[in-house]
Protein backbone atom coordinates (compact mmCIF):
# COMPACT_ATOMS: atom_id res chain seq x y z
CA UNK A 1 0.00 0.00 0.00
CA UNK A 2 2.78 2.44 0.95
CA UNK A 3 4.61 1.76 -2.32
CA UNK A 4 1.47 2.54 -4.35
CA UNK A 5 1.08 5.91 -2.62
CA UNK A 6 4.77 6.69 -3.07
CA UNK A 7 4.63 5.86 -6.78
CA UNK A 8 1.75 8.32 -7.22
CA UNK A 9 3.65 11.08 -5.43
CA UNK A 10 6.97 10.74 -7.28
CA UNK A 11 5.80 12.35 -10.58
CA UNK A 12 4.33 15.27 -8.64
CA UNK A 13 7.56 15.80 -6.75
CA UNK A 14 9.53 15.66 -10.00
CA UNK A 15 7.20 18.25 -11.53
CA UNK A 16 7.66 20.52 -8.50
CA UNK A 17 11.44 20.09 -8.66
CA UNK A 18 11.34 21.10 -12.33
CA UNK A 19 9.20 24.14 -11.51
CA UNK A 20 11.60 25.13 -8.70
CA UNK A 21 14.60 24.79 -11.00
CA UNK A 22 12.90 26.90 -13.68
CA UNK A 23 11.91 29.55 -11.12
CA UNK A 24 15.52 29.67 -9.99
CA UNK A 25 16.52 30.26 -13.61
CA UNK A 26 14.11 33.18 -13.93
CA UNK A 27 10.94 31.57 -15.27
CA UNK A 28 7.56 32.62 -13.94
CA UNK A 29 4.43 30.59 -13.40
CA UNK A 30 0.80 31.38 -12.84
CA UNK A 31 -0.09 30.66 -9.22
CA UNK A 32 -2.60 28.01 -10.32
CA UNK A 33 0.36 25.86 -11.43
CA UNK A 34 1.30 25.58 -7.78
CA UNK A 35 -1.96 23.82 -6.93
CA UNK A 36 0.13 20.71 -7.57
CA UNK A 37 1.28 21.15 -3.97
CA UNK A 38 -2.29 20.68 -2.84
CA UNK A 39 -2.35 17.10 -4.13
CA UNK A 40 0.62 16.27 -1.92
CA UNK A 41 -1.31 17.35 1.13
CA UNK A 42 -4.14 14.86 0.57
CA UNK A 43 -1.97 12.21 2.21
CA UNK A 44 -1.44 13.25 5.83
CA UNK A 45 1.93 11.48 6.05
CA UNK A 46 3.20 13.13 2.88
CA UNK A 47 1.95 16.51 4.11
CA UNK A 48 3.72 16.07 7.45
CA UNK A 49 6.96 15.05 5.73
CA UNK A 50 6.71 18.06 3.43
CA UNK A 51 6.16 20.35 6.43
CA UNK A 52 9.23 18.89 8.15
CA UNK A 53 11.27 19.39 5.00
CA UNK A 54 10.22 23.05 4.76
CA UNK A 55 10.96 23.58 8.45
CA UNK A 56 14.42 22.05 8.02
CA UNK A 57 15.13 24.40 5.11
CA UNK A 58 14.12 27.40 7.22
CA UNK A 59 16.18 26.21 10.17
CA UNK A 60 19.22 25.73 7.92
CA UNK A 61 18.71 29.29 6.70
CA UNK A 62 18.59 30.50 10.32
CA UNK A 63 21.83 28.65 11.10
CA UNK A 64 23.62 30.20 8.11
CA UNK A 65 22.28 33.70 8.71
CA UNK A 66 23.95 36.17 11.02
CA UNK A 67 21.91 37.60 13.85
CA UNK A 68 19.49 40.16 12.41
CA UNK A 69 20.44 43.74 13.32
CA UNK A 70 17.14 44.34 15.13
CA UNK A 71 17.60 41.39 17.52
CA UNK A 72 19.83 40.82 20.49
CA UNK A 73 22.30 37.95 19.73
CA UNK A 74 21.15 36.08 22.86
CA UNK A 75 17.56 36.30 21.68
CA UNK A 76 18.54 35.02 18.21
CA UNK A 77 20.30 32.02 19.81
CA UNK A 78 17.20 31.37 21.90
CA UNK A 79 15.04 31.44 18.76
CA UNK A 80 17.31 28.86 17.12
CA UNK A 81 17.24 26.68 20.24
CA UNK A 82 13.42 26.67 20.40
CA UNK A 83 13.18 25.96 16.66
CA UNK A 84 15.72 23.15 16.94
CA UNK A 85 13.65 21.43 19.62
CA UNK A 86 10.46 21.91 17.58
CA UNK A 87 12.13 20.28 14.57
CA UNK A 88 13.26 17.34 16.66
CA UNK A 89 9.74 16.85 17.93
CA UNK A 90 8.30 17.06 14.41
CA UNK A 91 10.76 14.39 13.28
CA UNK A 92 9.84 12.15 16.23
CA UNK A 93 6.19 12.51 15.30
CA UNK A 94 6.91 11.53 11.67
CA UNK A 95 8.80 8.44 12.82
CA UNK A 96 6.21 7.42 15.44
CA UNK A 97 2.87 9.23 14.94
CA UNK A 98 1.17 8.71 18.28
CA UNK A 99 -1.33 10.99 20.04
CA UNK A 100 1.34 11.74 22.65
CA UNK A 101 3.84 12.77 19.96
CA UNK A 102 1.16 14.98 18.37
CA UNK A 103 0.57 16.65 21.74
CA UNK A 104 4.29 17.35 22.03
CA UNK A 105 4.33 18.92 18.56
CA UNK A 106 1.45 21.15 19.67
CA UNK A 107 3.42 22.12 22.77
CA UNK A 108 6.41 23.06 20.59
CA UNK A 109 4.04 25.06 18.36
CA UNK A 110 3.03 27.04 21.45
CA UNK A 111 6.70 27.63 22.29
CA UNK A 112 7.50 28.85 18.77
CA UNK A 113 4.40 31.05 18.69
CA UNK A 114 5.33 32.58 22.05
CA UNK A 115 8.64 33.82 20.62
CA UNK A 116 6.78 36.36 18.49
CA UNK A 117 3.72 37.01 20.59
CA UNK A 118 3.94 40.79 20.75
CA UNK A 119 1.12 42.89 19.34
CA UNK A 120 0.84 46.62 18.78
CA UNK A 121 -2.45 48.42 18.51
CA UNK A 122 -2.86 50.28 15.24
CA UNK A 123 -5.75 52.35 13.99
CA UNK A 124 -7.23 49.29 12.25
CA UNK A 125 -6.59 46.84 15.11
CA UNK A 126 -3.82 44.83 16.75
CA UNK A 127 -0.81 43.91 14.59
CA UNK A 128 1.51 41.04 15.45
CA UNK A 129 5.19 42.00 15.49
CA UNK A 130 7.33 39.49 13.59
CA UNK A 131 11.05 39.56 14.26
CA UNK A 132 11.98 36.55 12.13
CA UNK A 133 10.27 35.38 8.96
CA UNK A 134 12.02 32.02 9.34
CA UNK A 135 10.50 31.49 12.79
CA UNK A 136 7.09 32.45 11.43
CA UNK A 137 7.38 29.95 8.57
CA UNK A 138 8.43 27.23 11.01
CA UNK A 139 5.40 28.12 13.11
CA UNK A 140 3.24 27.56 10.01
CA UNK A 141 4.84 24.18 9.36
CA UNK A 142 4.18 23.12 12.94
CA UNK A 143 0.54 24.08 12.66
Amino acid sequence: MQQVRTSKVVPTIRQLARIARELHEGASFNITRLTTLKSLCEDATAAARFAVHLAQLMYRKMQEKACPFHLDPEKWEYYKQVVDEALRQMQRYIEHPTPEAADLVQARLSDVRAIQNTYRNQAWGPVRIIHSTEVLLIEYTLS
